[in-house]
């Protein structure tokens, strides 16, 4: 779901990038909700884009930097020096793989042969489009879409997996989930389970840490869930995943506060109709919703309530 990108840095002082301000406003949007930024070089505060930041006009310039405070995703290729006019198809073939859209101005984005308005050029896996032109670059349009496209009867759980949370694990440190079924799906399904697919997954991912939010069930014995939950924790070796918690609600408050289920990765959240089952099994049985959005209050808030009324259970670290 989310689309690597970079920056030429002369794309933010193109004459037409200084006429139109909200070029800006629309790219770190775009950013926040969608993309990774690929920096060029060891780290950003040293980087041509960062240099070009500090040189815009004040409004632009206070937006950038209020984006960076925010730690907004990005990564840093130490091995890889951008984009040059001598050079640039040697340039992107060191990224093909690792970056999926280029953004440039108008003098390198006509070296790589953009000499219309809009269009985009494709050089392996990276499509490279004008800065000023970004709402229209194919890759970000199919995140756009992807964010709010349900997931269709017989798509493969390895396939929903990689199309629409496989990133977002990748770039944050994170997770949580909260669904107040969870539970029935964990002990019906045990290793086909929904949740023992997202330990699994995220134990190979560079989330840390995980919260797990469900409710109390008659027929199911609280400390015989826990127990199966170690158990399935403690089969997934090696592990990125150093702590999960679990914290246990009754189900009138998990219905209060969480009528909705979602999955979350760092500050996105992902509402699922069916919850955390829509990833038990091999593919799923039915059509589900899925919308895909920056996390909000009401979500932020419904976790901090659920942790502070839930009983907690430490399931590793």
């Amino acid at each position: 779901m989310l689309v690597t990108f970079s920056i030429d840095p002369a794309a933010l002082h193109d004459r037409d990038a200084g006429a139109f301000p909200g070029v800006h406003t629309r790219l770190i949007r775009l950013w926040e909700k969608y993309g990774v930024l690929i920096v060029p070089g060891e780290k950003l505060t040293a980087s041509q884009l960062s240099q070009a930041i500090e040189k815009l006009p004040l409004t632009p310039r206070k937006l950038w930097k209020e984006a960076i405070r925010q730690n907004l995703r990005r990564k840093c290729l130490p091995s890889w020096s951008g984009v040059s006019q001598t050079s640039a198809l040697d340039d992107l073939r060191r990224v093909d793989g690792a970056l999926d859209v280029l953004l440039v101005g108008q003098e390198l984005g006509s070296v790589l042969g953009i000499h219309v308005r809009g269009s985009v050029a494709t050089f392996g896996s990276v499509e490279v489009g004008e800065l000023l032109e970004v709402d229209n670059v194919p890759k970000f349009l199919a995140s756009v879409d992807l964010c709010c496209a349900d997931i269709g009867r017989g798509e493969s759980v390895q396939q929903i997996w990689d199309s629409r949370f496989k990133r977002l694990a990748d770039f944050t440190s994170s997770a949580a989930v909260v669904d107040r079924y969870a539970a029935n799906d964990f002990w019906t399904n045990r290793g086909d389970s929904g949740l023992h697919w997202l330990i699994t997954q995220l134990s190979r991912s560079s989330v840390t840490e995980l919260a797990i939010f469900f409710a109390r069930q008659e027929r199911l014995r609280e400390g015989d869930v826990i127990a199966s939950l170690r158990e399935c924790a403690d089969s997934v070796v090696p592990s990125n995943l150093r702590r999960i918690l679990a914290y246990v609600n009754d189900d009138a408050v998990m219905r209060a506060y969480a009528h909705e289920r979602w999955l979350r990765f760092g500050k996105t959240v992902c509402q699922l109709g069916p919850g955390i089952e829509v990833l038990s099994g091999q593919a799923t049985w039915r059509m589900a919703t899925c919308t895909i959005k920056a996390q909000g209050a009401a979500t932020r808030d419904s976790e901090t309530e659920l942790r502070q009324r839930g009983t907690l259970h430490v399931i590793r670290g």
